[in-house]
């Protein structure tokens, strides 16, 4: 038979080690470094925390989203619409398509601006409610 603990920082409930102790060895809880605690079970660091000596599921926080990722966004939607080659000709061709082109582009560019001013930017930002 064997005992389980999870080790967590006091400060911010993070488990930081998981140990199997068999009843044979076993002397009471296991040894800790200061500013640790202990909690009988083996948890998974990624999804539980330790809040007030018990285990709670944790979920991250995304990562903000960035002014570069939405105009990343915008250029891959830009380039899908029209890609480089299309560009270049239109370009050199002029006209109606020429237009076309720069109007399309502009609206493209003109949400990634109202994207990127946003504080916070949206989780969803890829998300076609927020393009034309």
């Amino acid at each position: 038979m064997t005992r389980d603990y999870s080790i967590y920082r006091l400060s911010d409930g993070i488990i930081v080690r998981s140990m199997r102790v068999p009843d044979a060895v076993h002397a009471g809880p296991p040894a800790l470094e200061p500013g640790e605690g202990w909690i009988e079970g083996v948890y998974d660091w990624r999804a539980v925390r330790v809040i007030d000596g018990a285990p709670v599921a944790y979920t991250p926080e995304p990562p903000a989203v960035t002014a570069n990722q939405v105009r990343a966004e915008a250029a891959r939607r830009i380039e899908a619409a029209w890609p480089l080659w299309r560009q270049m000709n239109t370009m050199r061709a002029g006209g109606d398509d020429y237009a076309a082109m720069g109007a399309q582009i502009d609206v493209i560019r003109s949400a990634s601006d109202a994207l990127e001013i946003m504080d916070p930017i949206p989780q969803d930002y890829r998300s076609d409610d927020w393009w034309p």
